[in-house]
């Protein structure tokens, strides 16, 4: 598989790792979801935050419809999806990426 595959990993999956790589693996896949668009946000903080009731899997129009239901589709004149907004990394977050990108990978 190429690309993002966090998502098509099952907890069975994850049974097959010892508890430290279920750990890491998990620790990867919240700074992944988190900050792989260098943080980049395609909503407000509110639109952003409504959508946490939306579920999985994330889906553009779905979004859309969902904060439109919740009267949140245009918040402050700001339509969403229709630019973006950088939301700076938290520094604990940038310290955990560092470590894993230092990582001595020796397979």
């Amino acid at each position: 598989m190429g690309g993002q595959c966090f998502d098509s990993i099952s907890n069975t999956d994850l049974l097959a790792l010892t508890s430290d790589q279920r750990t890491f693996f998990r620790q990867v896949k919240r700074l992944w979801k988190n900050y792989h668009l260098n943080d980049m946000k395609v909503g407000t903080t509110r639109q952003t935050s409504a959508l946490t009731g939306m579920g999985e899997p994330y889906d553009y129009q779905k979004a859309r419809d969902f904060l439109s239901d919740k009267g949140l589709l245009l918040d402050r004149g700001y339509d969403y999806g229709h630019s973006w907004f950088l939301q700076t990394i938290p520094e604990d977050a940038v310290k955990q990426i560092q470590t894993i990108l230092d990582m001595d990978w020796k397979l």
